[in-house]
């Protein structure tokens, strides 16, 4: 497993499963089919309304805690709760921490969200923090209100959205993470200005080096472009065979040609 290191040092495994969109059934099956296949970095969020299901699939596995990146996202609607709003979710997943905390969307009351995370932080409950789908003037909004700096930033970031964060000058040091390499929820307006069809986000441009040199599916190649691309991808999927077939492709990625072939098109 290959790990980014974040800006207080915590390492996150470079790659992870996501649960957008999985009913609690399909989060805890596909997550706890992911542990036992090796994975270290499962991705939640108070409004994928799975968080117990991931906590229970965490208890089923029999890994050890240490040896997990879990990570989940306040929704706008606690930003104003306090503490209740991490202890309910720590509660929801039956932990005593959690690696990485989000800030899920930059509306209502952000900063005094984010002061909450730095008090449960502080605390120990905590490890890590970041920002998600906030643009960059609101990034650096926070940054400037913050005493302790975002660690990660989640973007939405595949092949034809090919998301970048400019250097603000504070020396944060923040990690990108991409949420969907595999396009799963395009917007068709973009896909229509693009005249390409959903398909099509799988194999544009920036992966024509990958497909030339490479054997396997679209989707295989979506994730080693995304992994090479300076990101941490968490792309969901409800299929715990398809999982399983990731973690083991994952394993021969680094001596494959196509490897080599996306560093150089990233």
């Amino acid at each position: 497993m290959e790990y980014l290191k974040l800006n207080n040092g915590v390492e996150m495994p470079v790659e992870g499963l996501g649960t957008f969109l999985m009913t609690p059934a399909e989060a805890e099956a596909v997550s706890l089919a992911a542990l036992e296949a090796g994975y270290e970095h499962i991705d939640t969020a108070n409004a994928y309304m799975n968080e117990k299901a991931v906590g229970r699939a965490i208890a089923k596995s029999g890994v050890d805690r240490e040896k997990l990146f879990v990570s989940t996202k306040l929704w706008p609607s606690v930003y104003e709760a306090g503490d209740a709003a991490v202890d309910g979710t720590l509660a929801r997943l039956g932990l005593e921490y959690v690696d990485m905390l989000i800030l899920h969307q930059p509306v209502g009351d952000y900063l005094a969200a984010w002061k909450t995370m730095e008090k449960a932080y502080r605390d120990g409950k905590v490890r890590a923090l970041g920002l998600s789908n906030f643009p960059q003037d609101k990034i650096a909004e926070v940054i400037e209100a913050a005493e302790i700096k975002p660690q990660l930033v989640t973007v939405e970031c595949y092949p034809y959205l090919r998301a970048a964060l400019k250097d603000d000058g504070t020396g944060a040091g923040r990690r990108q993470r991409g949420a969907g390499p595999f396009c799963p929820s395009a917007r068709p307006a973009a896909r229509r200005d693009k005249g390409v069809h959903a398909r099509d986000c799988l194999a544009p441009d920036a992966c024509r080096p990958i497909m030339m040199r490479s054997w396997g599916c679209s989707r295989r190649r979506a994730r080693t472009w995304s992994s090479s691309s300076a990101s941490c991808p968490t792309p969901p999927t409800p299929r715990s065979r398809r999982v399983r077939s990731w973690r083991a492709r994952r394993a021969s990625t680094s001596s494959s040609p196509w490897a080599a072939a996306a560093s150089s098109a990233a």
